[in-house]
């Protein structure tokens, strides 16, 4: 199955690049980033804007991942502010 990214996701991925280390994930419901900055990692899911709104849906394969995941919280992103945002905090 081909993983869909959301569209936004390279604008964010480029932002935080300018300051911390950014891997793709993103399978088997996993968040779509891993993000280390300064020793701490952050674990994140981009989420694209919907003609009506952003975009708030987990596939099923996601909610399960976040149902059973005993590590880091999960943020979800919709926006390079926000992700800088997170990781700056």
């Amino acid at each position: 199955m081909r993983h869909r990214t959301d569209s936004n996701q390279g604008a964010i991925v480029d932002a935080l690049r300018k300051i911390a280390t950014v891997r793709f994930w993103g399978t088997s419901g996993a968040p779509d980033l891993v993000v280390g900055y300064r020793g701490k990692t952050y674990l994140m899911e981009t989420k694209r804007r919907e003609k009506k709104g952003w975009a708030r849906e987990f596939t099923p394969a996601q909610v399960k991942f976040r149902s059973t995941w005993n590590g880091a919280e999960i943020h979800t992103v919709y926006t390079p502010e926000q992700a800088i945002d997170i990781v700056l905090d």
